[in-house]
Parts: C-alpha cells; structure tokens; sequence
C-alpha cells in the first residue's frame, strides 16, 4: 500500500474519502427516494388506467369481451394504447389488448379474488420491465378480473438520468474537494513549517531563539509555547552547565596553582627539614580543599542525573541533631561560639540519615564560618502541626542583603568571594543542602537581614 509522505497529501485524501462517502450516501438517498415518488406517481397513473379499463370494459353481443370504442375520433382508442387482460375468476381469458399482445408480456393465470383484490407487481418482458395490476371488478352481471400493466422504462430513464448528472457531479465535486482540502491542509500547516525551519536552525550557539507564535489561541500556537517554554528551560540549563563547568574549573585550578607554587619553591633552594615539613603541610591542605570540593561536584552531579538513590529510613530528628552537635560543636568552640540545640517536639521523618544529615551539616557549618567569635548559633528541631518536621539553624553572623538572596543556593555563587575562600569554602555547600531538602519532598527557607544574622529553616513531612 503506497502512503504519502506528507501531511498535506494524507489529509488531502482523507478529506476527499470522507466526502465521497457521504456523496455516496446523499446520492444513494436521493436516488432512492426519488425512484419511490416516481413509482408512486407510476402506480397512481396505473391505478387511474385500471378504473378506466373497468369503466370501458364492455359485453359484446356474441358473448365475448372487449373494449369500448371512443365516441371521437381524435380520442386515442384504449386498448391500443394500454396493455390489458380480462380473466375469469377460475382462470379463463376472455380478453387481451393488442398492445398487451405487442408487449410480449407472458400470461400466468392470476390468482383467484379470494386471495387477493388489487395488487400491484413488476414483470419483465424480453425487452422492458412493466408494472402489472390485478384486480377484481364486475361487468353486467359477471364477475372477472382485470389485468393491467405499463411499462416502467420511463422511470428507470429518469433514474438513470439522475445518475448520470451524481456520476458527473459526484467526480467534480471530490477532485475540486481534494484540491480544496489540499490548500486548506497546506494553509493550516504553514505555521508548523515556519517552526520546522526555525527549529532547524536553533543550536547550543542561539537558544536564545523561539519559534514564532502566530496565533497563541489555537492548537498550532499551543504547540509552539510548550516547544518554546522548552528552549527556555534548555537555555537555562546551558547556562547554568556553562557556569557550573567554567566555576568548577576555576575552583579547581586555585589550589592546583597553590600545590605548583609550593612545589617549585621548596624544589629551588635547600632548607631544613621543618621548612619542607610546612610545605607538605600547607599542600595537604590544598589537597584536602580539592578532595572536597571533588566530592561535592560528584554529590551534585549524580542528583543532576538522577542516579542518586535515597535510602529512606524513619530517623529521630532530635537525636540527629544532637549527634550533629557532638562533633561539629569542636568547630564552634575554636572560635568561642556556643552551640545550642532547642528541641520542641519527637519530630519523626523519613529520611536518608547520610544525605539529610549532610545538609544540616552544611547550614550549620556556614553559620559557624560566618558569625563572629563569642556568638550563638542556635539550632531548633520541631513539628509544624502533623504535617511538617521543622530543622531551623539561626546564627549572628553578617547576613545576606537583598540582591544576594535570590542567588545564595546557586552553585559556587558566595556574597563575599575572598572571604570564603580564606574559609574553606567552595559555594556548593548551600546548593547540596537544597538539594538534599528537595529530595526529600521538602523546603528550604531563608529569613536573613545584612549583620542581623541569618535564619535557614528545613521544613520536610513527617513520618
């Protein structure tokens, strides 16, 4: 089966099949109806030829049966024009027309009066088809029955006419419809045209471009925002790769230089043994700020991917944090800080121990990093009603204004560059946390004025 390539074409014959079904339909009604009001109008005329055989049916003198003569001679005599028989009830002729003769119409015996009165059925002749009535009349005192039949050519040639203008028109009308439905399939598709060749030349160079819209209401224009609302979230996934691969090379290559510089200095010159000692110091150091800035990259690339499976468990949250405060509460004490836990409910959840507790590792971690020495870092672990387990970690430190919040989760993204650097920190501390948080069906919320200090709120569902 040979299918058309394009669209145009498809719904081209498709539109022309379907309306040559319904023409074939119209026309097959037509006809039919049209056959029946002629053939009523035939069997009006024969039953109006039956009533005047019977009235000109008449008993000659020697007993026998005939027609009556017109009384004018410009009156067509009747028996030369309709074909008619006359029978007896019990099966004997008694008349036939000579143009019942000329017909060439066969002659059953017709059935007696008892089993029917007037009928009206089709007979074919070796040329023409008639329709023939049969009924009972009297004439004198005798009863006999009547045949007469005409012919139905007439009929059949004006149905035969009226096919033949359907068989004209009909033709016309589906090859003028296919170059309709042609133009019109070709007309409704010439937007997804103009998306086609635009799309073609969209590239990773110029996501900027979109598809043109020319009638947003319809299916087309639809079609065209879903495509063009997908550019934009690939646009910004380009970008946000194209940071995130130009930062992470950035960040990687300051400790690479720092571990270089070490090396090419303790290599120029001969010192003693403890000077060569703090530089093994200094480029361990350098080496652990890469090992966890690789972790982080890999943390984060494997949650982009999805590869990353959460291994669910129901987990105490208080008990979390106390634990949390064992160790890091080291961290704060080196710097005079004090590290409280307030726990207002058991808040149950169902979490991934290693992965939650990683992001409020890193909440906590940056609230040490950036309050001053003799400040509080407070921690709160509750429940927002039955819906909700609530991890808030408030500090003292510096703050974050307004222009920096909207960009405070995004990676390797830090208010005051130099200054974490000198920290330790690499800027994706806060984009695992959020991730994290978001794995879990969770969010995290920000409360922070500049040097009014900063309020991170983890909110996640209960167990």
């Amino acid at each position: 089966m040979i299918r058309p390539k394009n669209i145009r074409t498809r719904l081209a014959l498709w539109y022309s099949g379907v309306l040559g079904l319904i023409l074939l339909g119209v026309v097959a009604g037509v006809s039919l109806f049209f056959l029946r009001g002629l053939r009523e109008e035939f069997d009006r005329t024969l039953t109006e030829n039956f009533e005047r055989a019977a009235r000109h049916l008449e008993v000659h003198t020697d007993g026998t049966y005939g027609m009556r003569k017109p009384e004018k001679s410009s009156t067509r005599d009747f028996a030369e024009e309709m074909p008619v028989e006359v029978w007896t009830p019990n099966g004997d002729l008694l008349y036939r027309s000579p143009a019942w003769t000329r017909s060439g119409l066969g002659s059953p015996v017709p059935v007696t009066t008892a089993q029917q009165k007037y009928a009206i059925v089709g007979e074919r002749s070796a040329n023409e088809r008639f329709r023939i009535m049969t009924g009972e009349t009297s004439s004198g005192d005798q009863k006999v029955v009547v045949r007469v039949a005409a012919s139905e050519e007439r009929v059949w040639h004006e149905v035969k006419e009226l096919l033949g203008v359907f068989l004209f028109i009909v033709p016309l009308a589906l090859i003028l419809a296919g170059f309709a439905g042609y133009w019109m399939a070709a007309k409704a598709l010439r937007p997804v045209e103009a998306m086609g060749k635009r799309a073609r030349d969209i590239s990773a160079e110029n996501l900027s471009d979109r598809l043109p819209v020319s009638n947003p209401d319809d299916e087309l224009g639809g079609l065209a925002q879903v495509i063009n609302g997908l550019l934009s979230r690939l646009e910004k996934s380009f970008e946000e790769l194209r940071r995130f691969t130009s930062d992470a090379s950035h960040e990687l290559r300051t400790p690479l230089q720092a571990l270089r510089s070490l090396g090419e200095v303790a290599l120029q010159s001969e010192q003693p043994t403890g000077y060569y000692r703090d530089v093994i110091s200094s480029m361990l150091e350098e080496t652990d700020r890469m090992s966890k800035l690789t972790h982080s990259l890999l943390t984060l690339s494997r949650a982009d991917s999805g590869n990353y499976r959460l291994q669910k468990t129901k987990t105490s949250l208080p008990a979390m944090l106390e634990e949390i405060r064992s160790f890091i509460g080291i961290l704060a004490e080196e710097k005079g800080q004090k590290l409280t836990v307030q726990v207002d409910s058991e808040a149950l959840a169902e979490v991934d121990p290693v992965i939650f507790r990683q992001a409020v590792v890193n909440l906590i971690d940056n609230a040490i990093k950036y309050s001053p020495e003799g400040s509080e870092i407070r921690v709160r672990v509750g429940a927002d009603g039955m819906r909700q387990a609530i991890v808030e970690v408030k500090d003292q430190g510096i703050g974050i204004s307004d222009e920096h919040r909207a960009r405070i989760f995004d990676r390797f993204y830090r208010v005051d560059k130099s200054r974490s650097r000198d920290l330790g920190g690499s800027g994706l501390g806060l984009s695992i946390a959020k991730w994290a948080v978001e794995a879990h069906g969770g969010t995290i919320e920000l409360d922070s004025l500049p040097d009014q200090g900063s309020s991170f709120r983890i909110l996640v569902p209960l167990h």
